[in-house]
């Protein structure tokens, strides 16, 4: 940052967190943020790994025959399982309440990654399609009249809870959108939905530029969503983002091809006082 910009947010810089620039955690006065940070990295980097298996087998499947391809739904997937990723693409029937496949790759690192002949396993793809359809039903209208691509993303939970995440996608004419997420919660079946989390204000759009700062305001939030942190991890070399929460301003910085986050307390007056709350009561301890 410039001096002048220094001045301007009213900054104290706290940690830099990263191999690149320093090993362990960070030194923030409350640790329940960096751990609730470093959860939603979590989710964003594996929602990550998702989006690349979905564009490198999106590639593959822009080659299959233009008659087969006009038959799939939106109900297509990705997962992992024995040290491979998986896309599918077919489609969920309501009528017969079953998931048809029709294309199926797979990525290791040997191959790359290919077509495949491996069937799917119905156990995974009938809840995922059924959890897939029903995500897409409960989408608010404020969503779906934006006329804005969005990306889904679903995966099991440790408790076998099927998870959907809708997250914006870059647009077919090189935009940006960005704004926050959604998350759904359904049972292990992809029948009953469970929970829903509509993590986002508004939505924005936004042309690439490198040079020009995105500065993504979620000042209701005490630490950055999945939705903002899975922004910066995709697009972070198209835009400079820097995240505003309650008290905070986290960003990505790179450094000798390493990554870092930059972590650094806004200097306000509420701010200011729940930190001296903070460092007293761990004084107490």
């Amino acid at each position: 940052m410039t001096r002048a910009r220094n001045a301007a947010l009213g900054l104290a810089l706290i940690a830099f967190a990263g191999a690149a620039l320093q090993a362990g955690k960070p030194k923030l006065p409350d640790l329940d943020w960096y751990e609730d940070f470093r959860a939603n990295e979590q989710v964003a980097r594996w929602l990550l790994a998702y989006d690349w298996m979905a564009w490198k087998s999106s590639d593959l499947l822009m080659q299959e025959p233009a008659e087969e391809l006009a038959q799939l739904g939106t109900e297509w997937f990705c997962y992992r399982a024995d040290d491979a990723w998986h896309a599918v693409y077919g489609r969920y029937d309501a009528d017969s309440d079953a998931y048809l496949p029709a294309f199926h790759y797979v990525y290791r690192e040997e191959s790359g990654v290919v077509r495949t002949d491996e069937p799917v396993d119905s156990r995974i793809a009938l809840p995922y399609g059924r959890a897939l359809r029903h995500s897409l039903a409960e989408l608010p209208e404020r969503v779906t009249r934006l006329g804005i691509r969005f990306n889904t993303y679903i995966r099991s939970l440790d408790d076998g809870t099927l998870e959907v995440w809708t997250l914006p996608a870059g647009q077919p004419d090189g935009r940006l959108v960005y704004g926050g997420d959604i998350r759904h919660v359904f049972d292990a079946t992809g029948r009953r939905l469970l929970d829903t989390e509509l993590n986002f204000t508004e939505f924005y759009v936004r042309h690439p530029d490198p040079v020009k700062e995105v500065n993504i305001r979620r000042e209701e939030l005490e630490v950055p969503g999945v939705g903002e942190i899975f922004f910066i991890l995709a697009f972070g070399d198209q835009v400079d983002v820097t995240v505003w929460t309650r008290c905070a301003l986290t960003k990505l910085l790179k450094v000798e091809g390493s990554e870092a986050w930059l972590h650094s307390l806004r200097e306000i007056p509420e701010c200011k006082k729940r930190r001296k709350k903070r460092n007293k009561q761990n004084q107490a301890r």
